[in-house]
């Protein structure tokens, strides 16, 4: 009876292991695959119908040695996959575009040094949502409660690693792959419906997405389109719908119209708000390198300041220092 009784304590002690190293698995998988880390966060908890909705998802080396990751990208879900749930846990479908890269064999895939970060950037309504009469290029989410999260699947060589598999086993062999996944924290927000003064601005968005869907080769539909997000973000400019009349007024080509703008006085517009990272990803290395200096001095703890940093550390501004 002792032998038994001890067999018995022996087998809870190893079953209590077992269930206790099962929920450290699922529970730290960014500590478990990697000591890569994902932090992903957003301008604010609560917005308005329409409103831009910018999230910023920053990968970063937390090890004291030099790591390889993949893609980190949402043009590549198959590595980056951005996940929206609505309040039901209903994943939402992906829209956005994805790219063909080739398969390199020889690639150990992107260095990251110890402390190095990675940023993702980009507007949950460009890649999820629903498409009406109203909306096209830009999406639709309707009112509710969402929860966000990213996950990276860090081993660039995942998806050549199980082919064979696949034709033996199909599908399944997607669980049996070492993909040494990374999950970002979750970061839940409500999309309410506009009331007041935003409602009227609201209404003149809409009646500039509904005229970009004319848009075909050879149109001059723009004319009509560019006063009214002007008017937007001219005469309204506390409004939440700034960010989304500015990103359309440029995605259309404005320029191409005779409109003019300078990219600094956007930027420090936009000072506070993840968008401003587009604004200054892309500026001519001359142009950087004359108003990035005065900007980190004058605005030092926004993030406009942040991304500029992360330009000068890890970006097209690297060398410099």
């Amino acid at each position: 009876m002792e032998i038994f009784d001890s067999f018995y304590k022996k087998s809870n002690n190893l079953l209590f292991f077992l269930t206790i190293l099962i929920i450290v698995l699922f529970l730290t998988p960014t500590l478990v695959y990697s000591q890569l880390k994902i932090t992903l966060s957003l301008d604010k908890d609560t917005y308005l119908e329409d409103e831009s909705i910018w999230f910023e998802a920053v990968l970063e080396n937390i090890d004291d040695k030099v790591l390889y990751t993949s893609y980190f990208i949402v043009s590549q879900p198959l590595y980056c996959k951005v996940i929206l749930k609505d309040s039901d846990g209903n994943e939402l479908t992906f829209k956005g575009g994805t790219s063909f890269i080739p398969y390199n064999p020889e690639f150990q895939g992107y260095e990251m040094k110890p402390g190095q970060e990675m940023y993702l950037i980009s507007n949950l309504l460009a890649i999820f949502g629903e498409i009406d009469k109203n909306h096209s290029s830009v999406f639709y989410l309707r009112p509710g409660h969402y929860s966000l999260q990213v996950i990276n699947h860090t081993n660039y060589h995942w998806l050549a690693e199980i082919r064979d598999e696949l034709k033996k086993i199909g599908p399944a062999a997607y669980d049996m792959a070492d993909k040494r996944t990374v999950f970002s924290n979750i970061v839940e927000f409500d999309v309410v419906e506009p009331e007041g003064i935003e409602k009227v601005v609201h209404d003149k968005l809409l009646q500039a997405y509904r005229l970009s869907r004319k848009i075909t080769q050879g149109s001059t539909i723009q004319t009509e389109i560019f006063p009214i997000l002007k008017s937007i973000i001219d005469d309204y400019p506390e409004s939440v719908y700034v960010t989304a009349a500015h990103e359309e007024f440029h995605g259309l080509g404005a320029y191409l119209y005779g409109y003019r703008w300078d990219v600094i006085e956007e930027a420090v517009r936009f000072k506070d708000r993840i968008y401003c990272y587009t604004l200054i990803e892309g500026l001519k290395k001359e142009v950087a390198l004359k108003h990035f200096p005065n900007l980190r001095s004058k605005y030092p703890d926004r993030r406009l300041s942040k991304y500029i940093d992360y330009q000068y550390k890890y970006g097209y501004l690297k060398e410099v220092e």
